[in-house]
């Protein structure tokens, strides 16, 4: 399991990002089984739209949303 805390700007914890993950809703902390696990980028607005994005890909992105599961 690989985790990232919900402060952290990347694919994982954007709201955008349609890869498995999990939220640990008190620690507020998002899990995925790997770094490298790849879901879709449903941001319309963004350049990476319907591209498969690795979770771990720092959010370069100015679209970028924070999950609303670990809000």
């Amino acid at each position: 399991m690989t985790t990232f805390p919900a402060h952290v700007k990347n694919c994982a914890t954007c709201d955008y990002w349609a890869g498995q993950r999990t939220a640990n809703i008190y620690q507020k902390l998002v899990q995925v089984k790997e770094f490298t696990d790849k879901g879709k980028c449903n941001n319309l607005k963004c350049g990476f739209r319907n591209q498969q994005m690795p979770a771990g890909t720092g959010a370069s992105c100015d679209y970028y949303k924070k999950w609303g599961s670990i809000q």
